[in-house]
């Protein structure tokens, strides 16, 4: 069970997550960190024994406050398992809550950086997060999809399972052209909304399943006139 931390821990934790997120593990001195908080570089070692540890407990904060959807609480008793139009529907809903719950505005930005940067600068404290967290949801995504399709191989499991997180993941990766491209400064919840239609509309055609009523609504979204003419050389 996860403890949210509070007082000097979690300022350092919040001042540590916004320098790891803009200069990385390397790129950030316990000094910074401490002087960001508001604290004494000694409370880093009180507290966490060293930076390596504060980067984990950094990913171990943003991962349990985010609160990004288990595919295991679907596949514990969820009705709409035996049939395919529930699982189409379980696999939007999915879907659509990884979304919401990735690109909320109501969480700082680095929270999304952090993970990105940590994803492109592989360290221990990830294979530690990878394997508390991601390893078990994806083990459960494998197996949602060959409910949905038993013939699948182990092999396409893993790569729509795959896919589904990298849709997911590539709005933050590629943001600065995204929102060049859709004329915007940040993304719009309209647009997020239908992107997550989108990926979800991807994966349930691709498993042959009956396309579900939250996915073949008309989307709220209307991209700028702009983005028609807009163009990097511009």
């Amino acid at each position: 069970m996860y403890k949210e931390p509070a007082g000097t821990k979690l300022a350092l934790i919040k001042s540590a997550g916004e320098l790891f997120a803009e200069y990385g593990l390397e790129g950030t001195s316990i000094r910074a960190i401490a002087d960001k908080a508001g604290a004494n570089s000694a409370a880093i070692s009180y507290y966490f024994g060293s930076k390596e540890n504060l980067y984990t407990e950094t990913l171990r904060y943003v991962v349990n406050h985010d609160k990004p959807p288990r595919v295991r609480e679907y596949l514990e008793g969820d009705e709409r398992l035996e049939s395919a139009e529930g699982i189409a529907e379980i696999i939007a809903e999915i879907v659509q809550r990884k979304f919401a719950a990735f690109y909320s505005q109501k969480q700082p930005r680095w929270h999304g950086r952090l993970i990105m940067r940590s994803l492109l600068d592989p360290s221990p404290s990830l294979i530690a997060i990878v394997e508390q967290f991601f390893l078990p949801d994806h083990i459960d995504m494998k197996k949602l999809l060959k409910r949905a399709r038993p013939d699948l191989t182990e092999q396409r499991a893993q790569l729509m399972a795959f896919s589904m997180m990298g849709q997911i993941a590539f709005y933050e990766f590629a943001r600065a052209p995204v929102l060049y491209l859709l004329d915007r400064k940040e993304y719009e919840e309209g647009f997020l909304e239908a992107a997550a239609r989108h990926t979800a509309l991807m994966m349930i055609t691709a498993l042959d399943l009956p396309v579900p009523a939250s996915c073949a609504v008309a989307t709220a979204y209307t991209p700028p006139k702009s983005a028609e003419t807009n163009s990097i050389g511009k």
